[in-house]
This record gives structure tokens, C-alpha cells and sequence, in this order.
């Protein structure tokens, strides 16, 4: 007696037709501006997601915090992070707000350099911590759109640049705990 119930059911199901599962692969390279300590810094990136509903994402980007300055030496000072994200949107329309969530590696490197004799080295200190956020996709064709994003990224833990040199130093470089703030603007292209 459930035989044959199963040999229907089975029958319209497959008339029905079942949609097939589908991911878009995003690759987002973006531009803008971090902010840290009161000041506003150029930034810029990429980001490479594969999902629907929810995505997965890799979020690789780069700021350059400034120079600092010591009697004996020059500190150019960036931060570099690699994130994997959760992104959750729909996937679907033209219009396709979003919010993201995850962790990753934060990296603070300097590179040391003599006042007309150049570079001397790197000095590098990195912490796991997380990003937050959320932005809006617009997208012009199934293919092309504009990908806007606010992201707030923190260590876990204590991170600043006077890591990297323990000596006193002038510049304009942020002085307190690394926190970024980041709002960039990209091309997002769906395949």
C-alpha cells in the first residue's frame, strides 16, 4: 500500500519539475577610505564569495597607516587583513542589500628605512580578529554591478603600532588601539 504512494508522489515531483540548486561565485575589487584613531586613510581590496542566500566569502585588504619617524629611522606603517566571511543576501533582484560577519587574520607590518640609505627591514606583528558590516549590491545586468560596503574591523585583543618599534617616535601614524572603521566602493562581477 505505500508502494504504490511513493511511486506518486516520486511521479509528481519530477513533474513539477525541481529547481536546480545555484551559486554565484562575486568578485568584488573595491576602494575607499579606513578610518582608525580620528583619521581617514586610503584603502583598497577584493573579495571573492561563493554562495546564494549565504555566501562565503574571502576578504583580503590593505591601508596604508603613514610614516613615523625616529631620530635614527623612517617606519612606513600598512595593515593588511585577511577575512572569511558569512554574507547573507538575496540573491535575487537588482537591488541586494547585505549584511556580513567573520573572523581572520589582521597584519600590522612596518618596513624601516635610513634617511638616504633605504630600506633596512620589516618588522611584523598579527592578530586574529573579526570584521562586521553590511552594504548594498546594485546590479546593472545579471553580470555587472556596484557593490557598496561599511565594515568595522577589530583584534582580538590589543594591537597598535607602537608594537612594532619600542622606542619614541613622531608621525602621522594612529597612536591607539587598531580599530577600522572601512566604507569602500567596488565593481561586483557575478558568474
Amino acid at each position: 500500500m505505500h508502494r504504490p504512494l511513493a511511486i506518486v508522489l516520486s511521479l509528481c515531483v519530477v513533474a513539477l519539475g525541481v529547481a536546480p540548486a545555484r551559486a554565484d561565485i562575486l568578485l568584488s575589487p573595491f576602494a575607499g577610505l579606513s578610518f582608525t584613531d580620528g583619521e581617514s586613510k586610503g584603502t583598497y581590496g577584493a573579495s571573492l564569495g561563493i554562495g546564494s542566500l549565504i555566501t562565503l566569502e574571502a576578504d583580503v585588504s590593505r591601508v596604508n597607516l603613514g610614516e613615523l619617524q625616529t631620530p635614527a629611522f623612517d617606519l612606513d606603517v600598512t595593515t593588511t587583513t585577511y577575512m572569511g566571511t558569512v554574507l547573507v543576501r538575496p540573491p535575487f533582484g537588482s537591488v541586494q542589500p547585505y549584511g556580513v560577519a567573520g573572523v581572520g587574520l589582521i597584519r600590522l607590518a612596518g618596513r624601516f628605512a635610513l634617511p638616504f640609505e633605504g630600506s633596512l627591514g620589516d618588522a611584523t606583528k598579527s592578530k586574529l580578529g573579526y570584521t562586521l558590516g553590511g552594504g548594498l549590491m546594485l546590479f546593472f545586468s545579471p553580470n555587472l554591478g556596484l557593490r557598496g560596503d561599511v565594515r568595522y574591523i577589530r583584534p582580538f585583543g590589543d594591537l597598535r603600532v607602537r608594537d612594532l618599534v619600542a622606542i619614541p617616535t613622531t608621525g602621522d601614524v594612529p597612536s591607539g588601539q587598531l580599530d577600522i572603521t572601512r566604507a569602500t566602493v567596488g565593481l561586483t562581477l557575478k558568474f
